[in-house]
């Protein structure tokens, strides 16, 4: 079942030439539930989705047919959701279990993770041909030593030269997580760096290249405990400890960064005046941190767990508690004014909980809720925003589909249930 949610907002006068019903001038958007996980076919996904050739690529956590989660294919365009590989534990036809990070593709292949499952039940690095459907385990991890230290994977894979570089949540030396890198070509699993508590520990975003040197959070460890902000250099193998958190000013980030005109932008889950999460700014060049916005852990939402999307010089996200229903929200982050913004409250019903990051494709930003639903076990859905600011200069007139908008911003969306007559902003 499909279910849209409209978000009346913005520009009263031009809504009651709509004929529609104004409610506070507040920005919103269009929320659809366009597919609702059933367990059988998959549930509770976590990682973001992956865009390819119109069609998004995603993994759910559990269910399946094993009940240790899957791969999956849904085309927006005609609704059609693709239940692709079924994991199958630690060993079996498709072995791993638990996949929580998004999927990256490289040369029509994706390459991905799963945070269980494989030969030693600590997880696997995969991939998976979608034109043959032919699934490959290529490594097993081994924990805190052997051939393949590192356990526990909950990032996605960043891809840099034909290698891929990741991160572990456990193992390693000290038992709290690893930088690796994997080479597709060669089959060459390389421990990087050892995450040892004090400079960092159990990282769980993926790693953000700029200028050759990755950059990532630690939702753990540091100075005092709450995590950090680091670099890693691939070609000295010189890992920085950045930033520590102090809980005062936010606590265990656990998405990546979002890189804006040299700045990193990004989130915590826990920390800021509040205890709900903070958004925050880092200058890598002058080792400048600022504490932007505090959730309030309440009906703004609280616990962002995703990493922020970047549009029109706006940064999106989701919160994965507060909001109205106290379910998470979506909301908008401007940072040249700091205006922060409740575009949705997730009511259950049509998903709750999110801790996946928004993807925007065409306008329209797509994400999975990790329960909610029909059958509670999470939802594909897309938001719409509308965004028309005070000196809108875009139009909105009907068409043969019903309304289109096309705002400044080259927002654009239709709706085939709003009807009328062109209007000129």
């Amino acid at each position: 079942m499909r279910f849209v949610h409209r978000v009346v907002v913005v520009v009263l006068s031009l809504f009651c030439c709509l004929g529609l019903n104004t409610g506070h001038a507040s920005n919103g958007g269009i929320y659809t539930d366009l597919f609702n996980f059933g367990g059988t076919n998959g549930s509770t996904p976590i990682g973001n989705l992956t865009s390819s050739g119109g069609v998004f690529y995603g993994t759910a956590s559990a269910g399946g047919a094993s009940g240790n989660g899957v791969i999956f294919s849904f085309d927006p365009s005609s609704s059609t959701y693709m239940d692709l590989v079924n994991f199958t534990g630690m060993g079996g036809t498709f072995p791993g279990s638990d996949p929580e990070a998004a999927l990256t593709l490289s040369g029509g292949v994706f390459y991905g993770t799963t945070a269980g499952g494989g030969t030693n039940s600590r997880g696997v690095i995969f991939s998976f041909d979608p034109s043959s459907s032919a699934y490959t385990d290529l490594v097993n991890f081994t924990g805190n030593t052997g051939a393949f230290p590192g356990s526990g994977p909950a990032a996605a894979l960043t891809l840099s030269g034909g290698i891929f570089y990741g991160t572990t949540q456990f193992g390693g030396a000290s038992g709290n997580g690893v930088i690796f890198s994997f080479d597709p070509s060669t089959s060459t699993y390389t421990d990087l760096h050892d995450f040892d508590g004090t400079h960092g520990a159990n990282p769980t975003a993926a790693l953000i290249l700029n200028g050759g040197i990755f950059y990532g959070t630690a939702a753990g460890g540091g100075a005092s405990g709450f995590g950090v902000i680091f670099s890693f250099d691939p070609s000295t193998a010189t890992y920085t400890d950045l930033h520590d958190f102090d809980s005062t000013h936010g606590a265990n980030p656990f998405a990546a960064l979002t890189l804006k005109g040299g700045v990193f932008y990004g989130t915590t889950g826990n920390g800021g005046a509040n205890g709900s999460g903070v958004i925050f700014s880092f200058d890598p060049s002058s080792s400048a941190y600022m504490d932007l916005y505090d959730f309030d852990g309440s009906t703004h939402g609280s616990n962002p767990l995703s990493a922020l999307t970047l549009s029109g010089g706006v940064f999106y996200g989701t919160t994965f508690q507060g909001g109205a229903s106290v379910k998470g929200v979506i909301f908008s982050f401007d940072p040249s004014s700091s205006i922060y913004t409740v575009l949705y409250n997730f009511d259950g019903t049509h998903g709750s909980l999110p801790r996946s990051a928004l993807t925007l494709n065409g306008g329209v930003f797509y994400g999975t809720t990790e329960f909610g639903g029909t059958s509670n076990s999470g939802v594909i859905f897309s938001f719409a925003p509308l965004l028309p600011p005070s000196n809108l200069t875009g139009h909105q007139k009907k068409n043969n589909s019903g309304v289109r908008y096309e705002w400044f911003n080259d927002l654009k969306w239709q709706t085939p249930s709003l009807s009328g007559t062109e209007v000129t902003a």
